[in-house]
């Protein structure tokens, strides 16, 4: 039966292309752990040659203790991969006191153990407790257990692949020692998909803290025009200032070696066609300015008035003055006009032809009014603009209200991320920026075509200003410059 086992795994590892590691052994010092019961000798003999079968390949196979001691638990919480044949009453209670043990002591065993029991037995109650502690079942034949059957010994042979791959991957990601100075957040998925598209070497980090929600993390670099390369980890929170807030606070506690935290997506604009140089047109870009973020819907309220009582939660000025410097300093085609162009060719995305402004404040006669150009611009490329961003949990579509905002805050542009983002990043003693694209006004003409341009028009300025900035000496060392 060993010889069989051994060609059956090897046409399984083939298949899933499964490539061994330096040791020339698929699954070299992977520390297994089985349960299987000591009363059925046919059951015996199965596990035996599973774990001669193991070994081959390999894996370590930790020794075996008749009860659930110190020392018998010492060896479980120390395997990689623990597999439960509970094709007997003794195996099934004994898997369900390693996860009772693990969910009350919240230790690990729980998410590494695999139990392997008769379809029979799986609209049984002990079934029913497995599922209650959302344990890993694999479902076979009862004779699967009682003869020398293969189909056993490839279900548990695909566990251990996945097992050895998410170790491999866990293993490279420590070796790396990723420890990213710039975090960037952003909200939608279309604003996530543009800042991806400005990272070399890319790659997803998948984290699951204990007793938390997944969550993806993707890691890359920008380089420095100055030599040496950021360091980028991004996280998409979904809508709303509260969800900013919570993933902004995960990401810090994550990567710890974050200082600034860049906000990159799509924003309503604040139009005034009476001056062009103030008139924000839809693909424009909003950089926040020393003033930062308005958080509107703090507010205190009286009889007959509002009062607005925002916290000043002022950005980075480091990179504000860089903003300013960039800015200052653009040629004819300046770089993120480039990095835009890259983007869109990318996502196969172009820009969409600019419309008479629909706003209520802003028509002749019941009529749309064009939108004024500002002398020497392109009307055809982003500009960019700097000034305060209101902030709320509310989604805005009232142009009156808007221009409230405008006259009272001078805004530029309107969000529902940004403060909690920059709650956040105060909070944690980090810097943060907040760059948008614009994609509508907040009025009632308000809609989604214009939001992949400006997604990636905010990430392509991301991406030239990161460029401005030097890696500091200690960066450069850990990436290998």
């Amino acid at each position: 039966m060993q010889e069989l086992l051994i060609n059956d795994a090897k046409a399984v590892l083939s298949n899933l292309k499964l490539t061994c590691d330096g040791t020339g052994k698929f699954f070299a010092g992977l520390k297994i752990w089985i349960g299987a019961s000591s009363h059925k000798q046919e059951i015996i003999s199965l596990a035996q040659n599973f774990r001669e079968a193991f070994q081959k390949l390999g894996a370590i196979i930790l020794s075996i203790d008749k009860n659930l001691g110190p020392l018998a638990w010492s060896q479980i919480e120390d395997a990689d991969l623990i597999l439960m044949f509970a094709a007997t009453p003794g195996v099934s209670a004994r898997a369900l006191e390693i996860l009772f043990k693990s969910r009350a002591e919240r230790t690990t065993a729980a998410d590494k153990l695999y139990i392997y029991t008769p379809g029979e037995y799986a609209s049984g109650f002990i079934c029913g407790r497995f599922n209650a502690y959302g344990a890993k079942v694999r479902h076979l034949n009862e004779s699967c257990f009682f003869e020398a059957s293969s189909d056993l010994f490839l279900k548990c042979l695909y566990d251990m692949c996945e097992e050895t791959s998410n170790q491999r991957r866990q293993k490279m990601l420590r070796d790396s020692e990723f420890e990213p100075e710039i975090g960037i957040v952003t909200a939608l998925p279309v604003e996530l998909s543009s800042v991806k598209n400005i990272l070399s070497d890319f790659r997803i980090d998948p984290k699951r803290e204990r007793n938390s929600l997944y969550q993806e993390y993707f890691h890359g670099t920008i380089e420095s025009k100055h030599g040496g390369k950021h360091r980028i980890v991004v996280a998409c929170c979904g809508k709303g200032n509260n969800k900013a807030a919570v993933l902004t606070t995960a990401l810090i506690n994550q990567y710890p070696t974050v200082e600034e935290i860049f906000m990159v997506g799509v924003a309503a604009g604040v139009p005034y066609v009476k001056d062009a140089k103030q008139h924000v047109r839809l693909g424009d870009i909003v950089v926040c300015d020393e003033i930062g973020v308005i958080q509107y819907d703090m507010v205190k309220k009286y009889t007959g008035k509002t009062e607005y009582v925002p916290p000043p939660r002022p950005p980075s000025q480091a990179w504000l003055a860089r903003v300013e410097n960039y800015v200052a300093m653009q040629d004819k085609k300046p770089s993120y006009l480039s990095h835009l162009d890259v983007i869109l060719k990318i996502q196969g995305g172009v820009r969409p032809r600019t419309a008479p402004l629909k706003d209520t404040l802003w028509v002749a006669g019941n009529r749309a009014v064009r939108q004024p150009i500002c002398p020497g611009h392109d009307p055809k490329r982003p500009r960019i603009h700097r000034g305060p961003i209101a902030s709320s949990n509310t989604v805005l579509k009232s142009a009156k209200f808007r221009e409230r905002l405008r006259e009272k805050f001078k805004i530029k542009a309107v969000e529902m991320e940004a403060s909690g983002i920059a709650e956040a990043a105060w909070q944690h003693g980090k810097g943060y920026v907040v760059i948008r694209g614009i994609c509508d006004f907040a009025n009632d003409d308000k809609n989604k075509v214009w939001q992949p341009y400006a997604a990636a028009a905010a990430a392509a300025f991301t991406q030239a200003l990161i460029e401005t900035m030097p890696v500091t000496t200690e960066s450069k060392k850990k990436v290998g410059e």
